[in-house]
């Protein structure tokens, strides 16, 4: 699975980087990203985004934007199921970053802007988050057609809730950030907690998912997501309106502890659950143990 889903990585992170690239004029970055969809989809020739680069902060981003002929020629370079696979999620994805630009065009502060629905945030969340659900699910089924112990159906429905539910957890997440310059994307009258709700109803869905997959690599790695957002719900929650005004983020240590706690339990074939509803409790930054002895010598379960 790694080669198909690192290069749709890539291209996904090339396309978010012209799109977000706020230095550059808008009109611009949505000719630039049309382009780059016209490239993705159809073969045609991309865009020259030599102008781009200089005005891009991260260095990973200038080497990729520098390197973008080289990502689409990998693209014309796979086999054709994954090709079509890679262009099946591309072609939301690209259409969400469109939206994005459209919608927020003249959000600035003093002049806000959101999107219009629940329905809107329904479509965005599939568009740039949903989609990728199913393209991981398609590329493992390609990679192995036995790969999950449950339908296919089930695992492209379950995949798809999973990956809105952690784009809406992101969307909460930055209210602080996005708030200020006038870009709105829960609906008026929306709460913040009504939809991290929806999350994690969507991050149950995930760990369904991850249950029904053979394999402990591709069990862990897919369990990840759903742990750490457990956690990130667990903080925005105890935080309340505070994260309208600062960024709230689980810590490294914890994103760790984490990690070590999953592996210990796939490696083990014990069950996520209950560690993920530990994590979503008050008092789980403390209780990401890994199954070692705790100080009355007692092994740590859950």
């Amino acid at each position: 699975m790694r080669p198909a889903c690192g290069l749709g990585y890539l291209l996904a992170r090339l396309s978010d980087t012209v799109a977000d690239a706020s230095l550059a004029p808008l009109t611009q970055r949505r000719e630039w990203l049309l382009g780059l969809r016209q490239a993705f989809l159809n073969g045609a020739t991309p865009p020259d985004l030599t102008a781009l680069v200089p005005s891009l902060d991260s260095p990973g981003e200038r080497t990729l934007t520098t390197r973008a002929p080289d990502c689409l020629a990998a693209l014309q370079a796979v086999d054709a199921p994954t090709r079509e696979a890679l262009r099946e999620v591309l072609d939301p994805i690209t259409r969400g970053q469109l939206l994005d630009l459209d919608v927020f065009a003249a959000a600035a502060p003093g002049q806000p802007s959101q999107l219009p629905s629940v329905d809107s945030l329904e479509l965005y969340a599939d568009e740039v988050a949903g989609c990728v659900g199913r393209f991981w699910t398609r590329i493992a089924w390609q990679s192995d057609p036995a790969f999950a112990t449950e339908p296919l159906a089930a695992m492209m429905a379950w995949g798809t809730r999973y990956g809105r539910a952690l784009q809406w957890i992101n969307i909460v997440r930055d209210l602080h950030e996005d708030r200020p310059r006038g870009r709105a994307y829960l609906p008026a009258g929306e709460s913040p907690a009504a939809w991290l709700q929806k999350a994690e109803h969507g991050l149950r869905d995930g760990l369904r998912y991850t249950s029904a997959l053979r394999g402990r690599r591709l069990r862990l790695a897919t369990a990840l997501p759903a742990l750490i957002g457990a956690a990130t719900i667990r903080n925005l929650r105890a935080k309340g309106d505070a994260s309208f005004t600062q960024r709230i983020k689980i810590s490294r240590q914890e994103a760790g502890a984490i990690v070590r706690g999953a592996a210990w339990r796939v490696l083990g074939n014990r069950p996520l659950g209950p560690y993920f509803e530990k994590l979503l409790q008050p008092n789980g930054a403390n209780s990401s143990g890994t199954g070692a002895s705790n100080a009355s010598g007692s092994p740590v379960t859950g």
